[in-house]
């Protein structure tokens, strides 16, 4: 790991002529392409402009199709995952050449930018990257405090306009697992609004329905049915929605309800200058605590932010979890926004992307639509 952190600046060629704006990541293709679309994307929302030749160019015109021209005139830095796969790749190598050419030629200092992705031996490292520093991604890219073999579903409701008696809504769910991958479900449309008491609720019909397809899809990817499987709403589920989740879920599986609100029931104030910090924790109860999701961020020593932030109120309405297990994961899932890579969201991405996808799935027909992967609403 580096000892002090990488800046991906913007640099001006000797004699002005070329201004030096993008990060370019030069990574084995297709080994490494999941890895390279999600540095790509964060990158990006920090406000760099990235080219790779999966994702071309993120913040910026494309206006080169050739790679050496895009090295040596108009990148700031070169990003190198390094890999197994990598390693051995004659386009990643001749990447490597270009780069470190213009870094001594032009005199960048840190220029190229290594990354090791996998358990690949140091030893083995190109002799021109061996006295670099390398950030080291061994580890993992994605959260690697989700845990394995539970799977998150967020459950959605958007009203529907085209109705007379105002009961019609759009129900979406989003499955979520800890690697990063998900489904987006369908919308079922139904009665699912009461006007009296302002709620939404399926049938136990479609309640089943709906766990079914989440089970299905966990199995045809893992070959097996998930250990635990948290599902996530604004609302507090009733009898007949729990029927209907429980019947599609075998013994096999631990069901969870979770309700997640903003609240602001309570305010919690630090001393000096500084908000609360972001994952403070309150358990008010064995099942209803209170997480602060927005706050000051110490590796970043700011509050993105404004006013003194509110938390979420989080609780278990059915099946049975530790509290603080619970809140974790909701304080990890927060960190990853799909529809716009934001960093400690306010909302965890099972609840915001689902809600955004809810307004696609009211604005487009939703007959024979499919289970689609989020790659389809970005």
């Amino acid at each position: 790991m580096p000892r002090e952190p990488i800046s991906f600046g913007v640099f001006i060629r000797p004699g002005g002529l070329h201004l030096r704006r993008i990060v370019f990541i030069s990574h084995a293709n297709p080994q490494d392409n999941d890895f390279t679309r999600w540095l790509g994307m964060q990158l990006g929302n920090a406000g760099y402009e990235i080219w790779s030749d999966v994702i071309k160019l993120i913040g910026g015109e494309l206006f080169w199709d050739d790679i050496e021209d895009a090295i040596r005139n108009h990148s700031a830095k070169v990003v190198v995952a390094v890999s197994k796969s990598a390693i051995g790749k004659a386009g990643v190598l001749d990447e490597i050449a270009v780069a470190i050419g213009v870094e001594r030629s032009q005199k960048i200092a840190n220029f190229v930018v290594p990354l090791r992705l996998d358990d690949i031996d140091f030893n083995d490292f190109r002799a021109n990257l061996t006295r670099k520093n390398v950030i080291d991604f061994s580890g993992g890219w994605t959260l690697s405090v989700v845990r394995d073999d539970v799977c998150y579903i967020g459950l959605v409701f958007k009203k529907m306009d085209a109705n007379a008696d105002g009961k019609n809504a759009c129900c979406g769910a989003q499955m979520f697992l800890g690697s990063g991958d998900g489904v987006v479900f369908k919308g079922v449309v139904g009665p699912w609004y009461s006007p009296t008491t302002t709620e939404f609720h399926i049938s136990e019909a479609k309640a089943r329905e709906v766990a079914a397809m989440v089970v299905g899809a966990y199995k045809a990817k893992h070959g097996r049915p998930p250990k635990e499987l948290f599902i996530h709403a604004k609302h507090r589920f009733s009898d007949e929605e729990w029927r209907g989740f429980s019947s599609a879920v075998g013994p096999d599986t631990k069901l969870v309800g979770v309700r997640i609100q903003s609240s602001k029931d309570i305010k919690l104030f630090r001393l000096g200058k500084s908000p609360v910090l972001r994952g403070a924790a309150y358990r008010y109860t064995t099942r209803i605590g209170y997480l602060w999701t927005l706050g000051f961020i110490p590796s970043l020593q700011t509050y993105p932010g404004r006013e003194a932030p509110n938390p979420l109120m989080v609780e278990v309405t059915r099946g049975d979890a530790d509290l603080l297990q619970v809140m974790n994961d909701v304080l990890a899932l927060t960190k990853l926004n799909f529809n716009a890579c934001i960093y400690g969201d306010g909302l965890p991405v099972t609840l915001r992307f689902a809600d955004d996808v809810g307004e696609i799935l009211t604005a487009a027909p939703l007959e024979d639509l499919p289970p689609l992967p989020f790659k389809h609403y970005i």
